[in-house]
Order: structure tokens, then sequence, then C-alpha cells
């Protein structure tokens, strides 16, 4: 979470981008994609009470796979771990290590996926206090 995340994965959003892949974030990680012309459709976090929210993505099967980015001591901590928490819940993968989803993503785009189908691939679901798209088999777990 927070801008400093934000700033240091935005090199990745961007390489998302060239998989064609729908990207899902909260509001200010939207604002924040779209500023760089990143595609992002907008989800409400749960304390917000607005629709559509993150975890009614999860409980559709909408999203298959989070990265859930998150600053300690965030004032909506509990929103986070409710995320976390539906994300294994419904069996969707979830980097909440930068790091971890940095390398992830350059995992998947120097294989050549942005040549491949959405179909074949999925949508990502982006918080870096936020949500992102999701991936299909072989990138999430068995439902």
């Amino acid at each position: 979470g927070g801008e400093d995340n934000k700033q240091k994965f935005l090199p990745y959003a961007k390489l998302l981008k060239l998989l064609k892949l729908p990207i899902f974030a909260t509001e200010k990680t939207a604002t924040f994609l779209q500023t760089y012309g990143i595609p992002v459709t907008t989800l409400y976090k749960l304390h917000e009470k607005k629709q559509p929210n993150v975890l009614e993505y999860f409980q559709n099967k909408s999203i298959d796979l989070a990265i859930n980015l998150v600053e300690h001591q965030q004032k909506d901590e509990v929103d986070h771990y409710t995320i976390r928490r539906a994300a294994i819940d419904h069996s969707i993968p979830i980097y909440t290590n930068r790091q971890k989803a940095q390398f992830f993503v350059n995992a998947i785009t120097s294989f050549g996926l942005e040549e491949r189908s959405v179909d074949g691939i999925g949508k990502i679901l982006y918080l870096a206090s936020t949500a992102l798209p999701a991936l299909t088999p072989p990138f999430h777990a068995q439902r």
C-alpha cells in the first residue's frame, strides 16, 4: 500500500498492461494507474459499503489473481485482512510482497504471454493497498 509501493510497482503494472488482461483496483490505486495510461476497473473497499466491491468479485470468481501490497499500520488493516482471507477462501492466489509480485510479473511477461489470448490467461486484481487482474490455470489453484 501507499505511494511508495505504487511508484515501485508502476513499471510492472505497465508490463501487465501489455498482456491486455483486465485490471481491477481500489479507488486510489485505480486513479494512480489511470494517470499513467493503464486501464483499470475500480472496485471499492469493504468499509466503503459501495459496489462493486472486492469481495463480490472474489465470490463471483471474477478475479483469478490478487496483489495486495499493504504498508504496516495502515488505517484500513481490517479490509486488507478480509481481502487476504477472502482470496484464500476462494482459492485465489494472492501476492502480499511487492518484490515477489514483481518477480511474478517479470516471469509471465518474459515468456511471451502477451501474444496469447486473454481466455488462456485471465484477469488480475491489484491492491497497492488495492487489487489486480486475474489469471486462469496454470496460474491459480484448482477450485
